[in-house]
């Protein structure tokens, strides 16, 4: 049955409610501009005070695809709950259970899906099959139907035991991940598929050593190979597999003997690959390396800092490679930056701005998103001494990889979010139709979901939920569900449990940009002729361009400049696909 609890329409300065079910509107902006007009519908897979909790959204043949808890009755008539695979359609905003994979009752949990990833025409997953979380294996659905794939431990083992994260990587038109092949063991080992079960293979036995992702970024296709870490016998270090010899390669053993490098935070950076590793000289302490797949070629950076957290979020903007790490001078968590020196004929690594903290909390967060990207600039959350409540109220600071240009962007006051509020955080920073979206406290006790224009110059409520921030902020990454975001979120009143809501930007501007890769640049806009294409952790892309009327005028692969010097002047639509994650971003180009 199709559920349809109410829409709201914003358009400008007028508020129009079309209540399709008895019920309070509780997304409400504190401020209507010309700048904006939002639509929102809200669904109610649970009805009334209870959750369907939709987690690991994602977009697929113009639907949207999650986890959620579904209320179901038993043979005799008893409630209870399963976490199966639910549907949102954004064409006519139905929605319910899209599969019950786990037919058990009462006891099974349900199938618990997770890791969805898109290959050739399919949507992969994980799901149980068994009581409690058992029979972990891999899933598909076409859209239609849904098939286990490959069974990979027959029987009651689990491929991927509940917690576990696969690493999905697609290189070469094949798809890569970790999973166990034993089940009396437990090691992941690799495996590729070509998207056939009898092709779906152990290509590598070394055990890969981030298969419950306690660290970041430990695997990525690099140079036509795929680099990871893993451990044979010599802890934790880095391997290569190539799949036109079908051989795994350690690539240097970083932290001699059976002590553990335990390389992570893969970046690629002027084709090279660089990552952290644990030093050998000094216990605990982390350092920046790099390598051209070579033994050789594998080295520090020059001089190399040595941090004692692991340094996070290493982002590729402006010939420079930006993180976050603590200062080992001053115990400090501050912004460094890497980049190639002239002079010494190496890369070298400086602090690009230190953060003196105050007394509340520390000066930058790390968490799993620090940097995000946005007018050609990367926006993160920091605070100072000199920020109000002594640091305890974060800021947005931005930066173009310079000290000069490292500022803050979005200055929050305690008027903002209450007097009596004597630590405010600020998270899921992210883009939205080229404009940045974060959370925050408001001025009463929930976290609330804002939009801004990177400056104090725009700024205002986007939800004003009854308890606890929004969850699970998800961007649709095809064309056909543009302009749209997706959050899990509650009512107060009335009390409502924790359900999907589709936020719809329907402004003017909103399809300026539409930018749903976080780590992407295209310089310069406007250009002359050549257009310089960045990704970071990407060496497969594919670039197509668009004139206004729709009409296909160019197309590339793999190239990090275009030159389109001989189109017309005008306005282009260009479309960039990353083939390792098959996330798409368009953007339009000015052409001078």
């Amino acid at each position: 049955m199709l559920l349809l609890p109410f829409k709201i329409s914003f358009t400008n300065r007028k508020l129009k409610i079309i209540i399709m079910k008895k019920i309070t509107l509780f997304l409400l902006f504190i401020s209507i501009n010309i700048y904006s007009q939002y639509n929102y519908f809200g669904t109610d897979m649970i009805p009334n005070a209870e959750s369907s909790q939709p987690r690991d959204l994602t977009s697929f043949n113009n639907k949207i695809y999650f986890s959620a808890t579904f209320k179901k009755t038993d043979a005799n008539g008893g409630v209870y709950y399963d976490q199966e695979m639910g549907y949102f359609n954004p064409t006519d905003n139905s929605y319910g259970q899209f599969a019950n994979i786990n037919a058990i009752e009462l006891t099974s949990a349900g199938s618990a899906p997770r890791n969805f990833f898109e290959f050739n025409g399919h949507l992969y997953f994980i799901a149980s099959s068994g009581n409690n979380l058992e029979n972990r294996e891999l899933y598909r659905t076409n859209g239609v139907t849904v098939e286990l794939f490959k069974d990979l431990i027959p029987g009651t083992g689990s491929g991927f035991p509940q917690g576990s994260s696969p690493q999905f990587t697609i290189m070469n038109n094949k798809l890569y991940f970790f999973a166990r092949n034993d089940a009396q063991t437990g090691d992941a080992v690799l495996w590729q598929t070509d998207g056939t079960a009898q092709n779906t293979v152990v290509v590598s036995t070394i055990a890969y050593q981030n298969f419950y992702g306690l660290y970041k970024n430990c695997v990525i296709a690099f140079n036509n190979e795929l680099f990871f870490c893993g451990s044979l016998n010599l802890g934790s270090e880095v391997y290569k597999f190539n799949e036109v010899t079908n051989t795994t390669t350690l690539i240097k053993d970083l932290f001699p003997g059976t002590n553990s490098g335990v390389p992570s935070e893969f970046a690629i950076f002027n084709d090279e690959l660089f990552f952290v590793s644990f030093t050998p000289s000094y216990t605990g302490k982390r350092k920046i390396c790099k390598t051209d797949g070579t033994t050789a070629g594998t080295t520090d950076v020059l001089d190399a800092i040595l941090f004692s957290h692991t340094p996070t979020g290493l982002t590729v903007l402006n010939n420079k490679l930006v993180f976050v790490a603590v200062n080992p001078a001053t115990t400090k968590v501050n912004l460094f930056k890497c980049e190639f020196n002239s002079t010494l004929s190496n890369y070298a690594i400086s602090l690009v701005k230190e953060f003196v903290e105050g007394q509340n909390l520390p000066a930058l967060i790390l968490d799993n998103k620090t940097f995000t990207l946005f007018n050609n600039e990367l926006y993160f959350v920091a605070s100072q001494n000199t920020d109000p409540n002594n640091g305890g109220i974060r800021q947005i600071y931005k930066t173009n990889g310079s000290t000069a240009g490292t500022v803050k962007a979005i200055a929050i006051d305690a008027n903002q979010v209450g007097s009596n509020q004597i630590v405010v955080t600020i998270n899921n920073l992210f883009t939205f139709n080229n404009k940045l979206c974060f959370g925050m406290r408001d001025l009463g006790t929930a976290d609330q979901l804002w939009i801004s224009n990177g400056s104090n110059s725009y700024i205002e409520k986007l939800t004003n939920v009854g308890n606890g921030l929004p969850q699970e902020p998800f961007l649709p990454d095809n064309e056909t569900v543009i302009n749209k975001l997706y959050v899990a979120a509650g009512s107060s009143s009335p009390f409502r449990g924790e359900e999907l809501w589709q936020i719809e930007d329907a402004s003017p501007l909103s399809n300026e940009i539409t930018n749903t890769y976080s780590t992407f640049l295209l310089y310069p806009n406007p250009t002359q002729g050549v257009i310089n294409v960045q990704l970071q952790n990407s060496v497969e892309f594919t670039v197509e361009i668009y004139d206004l009327i729709g009409k296909k005028v160019g197309q590339f692969s793999n190239q990090n400049q275009l030159d389109i010097s001989n189109y017309n002047a005008g306005m282009y639509l260009i479309k960039i696909t990353d083939l390792q994650s098959n996330k798409m971003t368009t953007q339009k180009v000015i052409k001078q």
